[in-house]
């Protein structure tokens, strides 16, 4: 398509950006993409790999860096050599978001400058997925919302108001904020998480710019979609009475040997249970011969103490559990109703939520 051009329309123009990841930028261009249908003009600053999304949607796309280069996996892959801990996060982050921060900043500016020339009277209003963190340059202030009621991130940490739990929580964050995050600091003037208020820590001093829209509805299946062959096992699965164990690492921490071996391993000999591996990248494989037959292939401790202190879920405390960990875990689960109980009621939350209509709401009034 060709350039959003001004249809009098007195409401500003969108410009969105994401951080080149399926993770990041899969939500934002459901958002995008709702936004067009709402009549909203979009401009989508993003990796050449979704250009075609973009401009099916409706709307203008920009092209930004990708820094996923053979050097940089190189560069992840070094991590290795450093002790799971504060320090290896931080590497982490700093590899993947921050050394091409500079690259995405000048780029944001450059497509701002184009559309500001274009018309120049035009409110522009930038919806940036958070890690993306092209805007940090121009508003400093804290980026990872600290509170005097937890830990900070990456140490995964359970909340404690209790007094000697603040004062523990600020010397964390004393140390944190002086040490390797020194350079994490920006402010948004609205930040959204695509959860529910339930399935975050309830912060009493939590800023009030920080809001829940509740998770994105699930996409419509693409027409083309091909199914693995053992998809049925899936479908069926009420006939043979098994239950469905789903693991996967994402796409930093990708050793198997940290949870997914485990997990296979220690389910192995459970013929009541059909264990699904995501190895988090298209054309990714495992070593078969590492697997049992029941198995079908396809870290993050913030993430894992948030799910158990919303009680649908066991937190492990450990970046490599052992076989016989992930398996009374996984008995834990399937034998307490509790945790499905809990994560029916958090599915129903969220589906309660508006979240789009929330996220244009904000957009709304902030224009006023």
């Amino acid at each position: 398509m060709g350039s959003i051009v001004n249809t009098q329309d007195s409401r500003p123009l969108l410009l969105v950006t994401s951080f080149p990841g399926d993770g990041h930028t899969g939500p934002l261009l459901r958002v995008a993409a709702d936004l067009v249908q709402r009549g909203w003009d979009v401009a989508y600053l993003a990796a050449s790999q979704y250009e075609p999304k973009i401009r099916a949607m409706g709307a203008e796309f920009f092209e930004a860096p990708d820094p996923f280069t053979p050097a940089k996996f190189a560069e992840l892959g070094s991590q290795r050599d450093i002790p799971v801990g504060p320090r290896r996060y931080a590497h982490t982050i700093g590899c993947v978001f921050l050394d091409d921060l500079p690259a995405r900043t000048e780029t944001l500016q450059e497509t701002l400058e184009v559309l500001r020339a274009r018309d120049l009277g035009r409110q522009i209003v930038v919806v940036e997925d958070g890690p993306n963190m092209a805007s940090v340059p121009w508003r400093p202030c804290p980026l990872i919302m600290q509170s005097v009621d937890c830990a900070p991130t990456p140490l995964g940490l359970p909340p404690d108001t209790s007094d000697s739990g603040r004062l523990r929580n600020a010397a964390l964050n004393q140390l944190i904020n002086d040490g390797p995050f020194k350079k994490l600091h920006e402010k948004r003037d609205a930040v959204f998480r695509s959860l529910g208020c339930t399935l975050e820590y309830d912060l009493s001093d939590k800023p009030s710019t920080v809001g829940f829209a509740g998770c994105l509805p699930r996409p419509p299946l693409g027409k083309d979609l091909a199914y693995p062959p053992w998809w049925s096992e899936v479908t069926n699965k009420g006939e043979s009475g098994k239950k469905v164990v789903f693991v996967t690492q994402g796409t930093v921490n990708t050793d198997p040997e940290d949870l997914i071996l485990p997990t296979v391993q220690g389910l192995a000999d459970r013929d009541d249970v059909l264990v699904i591996v995501v190895l988090g990248s298209r054309g990714a494989t495992l070593d078969v011969s590492r697997l049992p037959a029941h198995a079908r292939t396809e870290e993050k401790a913030e993430v894992a103490e948030r799910g158990s202190v919303a009680g649908f879920a066991v937190n492990l405390r450990t970046q490599t559990p052992g076989a016989a960990a992930v398996r009374g875990a996984v008995d834990k689960v399937l034998a307490d109703g509790r945790y499905k109980r809990r994560a029916l009621e958090l599915m129903a939350e969220n589906e309660g939520m508006d979240s789009l209509g929330v996220i244009e709401e904000r957009i709304l009034w902030m224009i006023k």
